[in-house]
């Protein structure tokens, strides 16, 4: 439901930037459905309302509509409220997730058997509604409807606006009414419709109403049912009928409210007469039609909040105010027949035509609102019929069963169902799923890295000008190093135009602006509106330019050239759209020219390939070669407008990415050694309070430096920025990384996180990852924290294959002076630069207990020549003294079991744990007496362990023991 006296509208949505984008498609239309019979009409129930009739029904309609209702129970309104909510979020700009509320809606009108479709609109973002149809049995070409809007809203959209009153309790309503409703025959078509961009000021609803008007379609009443889930104790026992801008409006409140009365034992709920609203779907159906919104008599406190969760909401006031909107349709369009449907299978698992394991269970829910007759009830597999386990479920059963026996790899399993529903209707349905027993084989390769994906910024280096073709915005720059000077084409925006200017400069930071150098096309020309995203090479003694070129309607990939860069002529169009947009190009020659571009498809965008031989005709590998990662990734939403160089053996990419979670863009860095199969490796550029979105980048490696050009929003103006790296930055981020698994039927792999290894076993986080990377971003270097993973392979089956290594990170603050340190990681003796990495170490000691008297102390000052040193590796079983600066020791490796020999007296050793443990657990059968442990405050640094004192991963310390022995650790 929107705000009161609000349309809803994002004003700024986002940027030009991001609605220059997505201007870039038109507006689909889909013809309404209209249904027909051959049955004349009778008199009405209520004088005033409806206008026409319905003929005298040849059943007992009110107890057939009873036994309707008695069918929307509390448990069957909470399972489809639960499975929206579950969702995270339907926010309509949150494409994805919104897209995929959609289609679970639209399985749920198809599974029952009605005439289904997507209806598309426009709004920022392709949006769709749902429309289900149950064609009436009459000549009458009345139309009834029953709506609800699915989208969601928040203070968090992207993240998490779960929606279960605003707009779960309504949608919960229409998907009830399509399941009991599409049983029974009626004299009226009724239509089941859950809308999309209702958030955003009705969008869903105003496109559906505008065609249905314009179509003349006889909608004689509409039910739309919007938030009526809150009834805090103690309850309402009404609920309102907020009204259209149509006098008959009223009299359809009325009228449902005479429903309601008559099914009063069941219902309980009286319906109040609301005054005239325009805040939600029922409002653009007026005038023509009435419509009516049923809405909670007690506002929520929880609305258009993360606070909005289905534990919060009146299950029987919900069930009692579908109960209203079911009996006021089934009322209006005339029951015309008792129950004519057999049972619907529902959920079937192995799903029909996939795998299953060999010792998979195979389940069903059958509902049927007249229920299911449980005595003729057959589960056959492969024509043996068998015993299921039988529980209850909303409208039905759940069968489940397991086979004693495994079944063989290979083999096809059919399962059929007979069964009738209490009034003989008979299913009959089989479906069909192939066993693979084989578990996938393992990935190799299971490591862990300190690598630096982030970028130095530098600051902005190009602003807007106080007049001109750019004094709005600067984007889409594009720097080459030719002739001794760094040359950039960008795009500039007047606030009509994006035009495509020059600059120049010497170091790359400092530029002088040219001006203009490729204007608009002339009318009707493909880039008559809008040149943007230049992307230039010099080559065979020309420049030469791919631009994107917008016509008002779809953006193009177009092609210019020029014999100094400044005078350009254009050639026309070289990458035409097809079934997606196409712009934002970035071209780069190594044997042919290779061009990565962005396309949207009208969901999401991703990164396109195509290639050339002599960059016109272009031959497009349709597949996105990058596309968004998956949830909770900084790249989960958009994968656009990427920067490739080709350094050496593999090819770099920089390319903007937005996440669900905030809306912002950022660049993101990927490589690849074809360019076509990408590793993502983590985020680039990370916007921060001064430029809340970065995008648009252009990489050049010089000289061993990566120089980034890309753009910022700043003051409310996109103006271009200047990043870099040297390759002596800190390691900042840990990267995962393994080799793929030769099972050709891989699904994928899942990554187990957690702060210790005993915790990968219990509720840990779970990532799902299709390739053979992840980047977690600024876990590395700086970062205290310990982080330990677990690689699974999940086959197409469900099987799932554990890599026997864990990998991991200790992370460990260091305050300036001595500090005590170790690693269980380090495998074999390891360089001491190796091992101590993460700090700026000045000196470190090692005491040896078998060197000869007055040798035990071996060091190493890095200020000394090397000669004079004797310490120079460290391994899994030696603490260490280092004297640093405030800094967080950090040391990764493999998860291994670890032997430590002890001496008699006092020993300076590694806590080969990965867990903490006290003294006497950890040191358990050990024949000591005394351990000393870090503390930066005792006078030494030193201080005595007591029994149940904590020993921690990553720390050294001093252990005296009475005797000779083995301190062997087994990791879980």
């Amino acid at each position: 439901m929107v705000n009161d006296g609000s349309s809803g509208h994002k004003t700024a949505a986002l940027s030009v930037l991001l609605v220059m984008i997505f201007l870039a498609s038109s507006l689909s239309q889909i013809p309404m459905i209209v249904g027909a019979g051959n049955d004349g009409p009778d008199a009405p129930i209520i004088a005033e309302f409806p206008a026409d009739s319905n003929p005298t029904p040849a059943i007992d309609q009110t107890s057939q509509i009873e036994s309707i209702l008695n069918n929307v129970t509390e448990d069957l309104m909470h399972e489809y409220i639960q499975e929206l909510q579950d969702y995270g979020t339907r926010y309509s700009y949150a494409v994805e997730k919104n897209y995929k509320a959609s289609e679970y809606i639209y399985n749920s009108f198809k599974a029952n058997g009605l005439t289904t479709f997507y209806d598309y609109f426009i709004y920022i973002r392709d949006m769709r509604n749902v429309v289900a149809e149950l064609p009436g049995k009459t000549a009458s070409d009345e139309i009834f409807i029953i709506c609800a809007h699915y989208d969601s809203i928040s203070n968090t959209p992207y993240a998490f606006a779960p929606g279960a009153d605003d707009n779960g309790s309504g949608v919960a309503a229409v998907l009830a009414a399509a399941e009991l409703l599409s049983d029974y025959e009626f004299n009226h078509t009724i239509r089941f419709i859950a809308f999309s961009g209702e958030e955003q000021g009705l969008k869903g609803s105003a496109h559906y109403a505008s065609n249905v008007k314009s179509m003349g379609d006889n909608i004689s009443a509409v039910i739309n049912l919007d938030m009526f889930g809150h009834n805090p104790d103690p309850g309402s026992t009404t609920i309102r009928a907020n009204l259209n801008s149509n006098v008959n409006s009223e009299d359809l409140a009325d009228y449902t409210n005479s429903i309601a009365q008559k099914y009063t034992s069941i219902v309980q709920l009286d319906v109040t007469t609301g005054s005239q609203s325009s805040n939600s779907d029922h409002h653009f159906f007026g005038p023509e039609y009435p419509a009516i919104h049923i809405f909670e008599d007690q506002f929520s406190p929880y609305y258009h909040k993360t606070t909005d969760t289905i534990d919060k909401l009146n299950m029987t006031y919900i069930a009692n105010g579908t109960q209203i909107a079911i009996a006021t349709i089934a009322e209006l369009a005339g029951l015309n027949s008792t129950d004519l449907a057999p049972p619907v299978p529902h959920d079937m698992f192995p799903v029909p035509g996939t795998y299953g394991r060999e010792n998979t269970t195979i389940s069903v829910v059958l509902k049927d609102p007249s229920g299911i007759d449980l005595a003729n009830l057959k589960m056959l597999v492969n024509g043996s019929e068998i015993s299921p386990s039988i529980s209850p479920a909303p409208l039905g059963f759940n069968l489940s069963y397991t086979t004693p026996v495994d079944f063989i790899d290979g083999d096809i399993i059919t399962i059929r169902i007979i069964a009738n529903d209490t009034l003989g209707n008979m299913l009959d349905y089989n479906w069909t799923f192939i066993i693979d027993a084989i578990y996938p084989s393992l990935p190799s390769d299971f490591n862990i890295e300190l690598v630096r994906t982030e970028m130095v910024k530098q600051g902005l280096v190009l602003d807007i000008s106080p007049s001109g073709y750019d004094d709005a915005h600067v984007i889409a720059p594009i720097v080459i190093f030719h002739d001794n000077e760094y040359k950039m084409w960008y795009s500039g925006y007047d606030g009509s135009n994006y035009r495509i200017l020059y600059a120049n400069s010497t170091d790359g930071i400092n530029w002088i602006k040219y001006g203009l150098v490729l204007s608009l096309g002339t009318s009707g020309e493909a880039d008559d509106s809008h040149i943007a995203y230049p992307a230039v090479l010099f080559g065979d003694g020309e420049y030469k330019m791919w631009y994107s070129g917008y016509d008002g309607s779809n953006w193009r990939i177009m092609y210019a050239n020029s014999s100094d860069g400044l005078t350009w002529s254009k050639q026309g169009i070289v990458l035409d759209i097809d079934d997606m947009r196409a712009y934002g190009a970035c071209v780069i020659k190594e044997g042919e020219y290779k061009m990565w571009y962005s396309s949207n498809d009208g969901i999401t965008t991703s990164i396109i390939y195509a290639n050339s031989t002599d960059g016109m005709i272009w031959t497009k590998l349709k597949t996105p070669v990058l596309t968004h990662s998956y949830e909770g990734d900084h790249d989960d939403f958009d994968s656009t407008l990427p920067s490739v160089i080709f350094d050496g053996g593999e090819y770099r990419m920089w390319y903007s990415s937005c996440a669900y979670g905030d809306q912002y863009y950022r660049i993101m860095y990927a490589n690849s050694t074809d360019g076509i199969s990408w590793n993502r490796l983590g985020m680039a550029v990370n916007t921060d309070g001064t430029a809340y979105h970065v995008t648009q980048p252009s990489a050049m490696m010089k000289d061993g430096e990566i120089k980034l050009w890309y753009v910022g929003m700043s003051a409310g103006a996109w103006r271009i920025f200047y990043a870099n790296q040297t390759g002596l930055e800190a390691k900042t981020d840990l990267l995962i990384s393994w080799t793929d698994s030769s099972s050709p039927d891989v699904e994928y792999y899942e990554l187990v996180r957690a702060s210790t290894p005993a915790g990968l076993y219990g509720a840990p986080r779970h990532q799902r990852i299709n390739g053979t990377t992840l980047v977690e971003y600024r876990l590395g270097d700086g970062n205290s924290s310990n982080y330990y993973y677990m690689l699974r392979v999940i086959d197409r089956a469900g099987h799932v294959s554990q890599h026997p290594l864990v990998i991991g990170k200790i992370g460990m603050d260091t305050p300036t002076g001595w500090n005590l340190v170790s690693s269980p990681f380090l495998e074999g003796e390891t360089p001491l630069d190796t091992a101590l990495s993460s700090l700026s170490w000045q000196a470190a000691f090692f005491y040896d207990p078998t060197a000869e008297a007055d040798h035990h102390w071996r060091s190493n000052f890095s200020s000394r020549p090397a000669q004079f040193n004797n310490l120079d590796s460290m391994n899994s079983t030696m603490a260490m003294w280092v004297s640093t600066p405030e800094d967080v020791f950090v040391t990764i490796g493999e998860v291994q079991n670890i032997t430590i020999q002890l001496y008699s007296g006092w020993n300076f050793v590694s806590y080969p744990y990965h867990e903490e443990k006290q003294v006497q657990d950890a040191l358990f059968g050990l024949p000591y007496n005394k351990v000393d442990g870090f503390d930066d405050a005792a006078p030494y640094r030193l201080t005595s362990l007591a029994a149940t004192d904590i020993m921690k991963p990553g720390f050294g310390y001093w252990i005296y023991c009475t005797s000779v022995a083995e301190w062997h650790v087994e990791q879980p």
